[in-house]
């Protein structure tokens, strides 16, 4: 994810690091959302995991 993310953060105005720990904040605060019925939370949970594999996908497609 760090690869990506990196390569992403050339394209963008922002830091590599700051889009990693909001990948990371996604991914703590979808589940501990769901738990309370949040449904919202619960959605962004399931888009993170698609991220999560597109990104994995991405980087087999390169050679990484």
């Amino acid at each position: 994810m760090r690869v990506f993310l990196a390569q992403q953060a050339s394209h963008l105005a922002v830091a590599p690091a700051a889009l990693y720990t909001v990948w990371h904040l996604a991914g703590l605060l979808g589940p501990i959302g769901g738990f309370f019925d949040n449904a919202g939370a619960r959605t962004t949970w399931v888009l993170f995991g698609c991220g999560n594999l597109a990104m994995v996908w991405s980087n087999g497609r390169n050679g990484r």
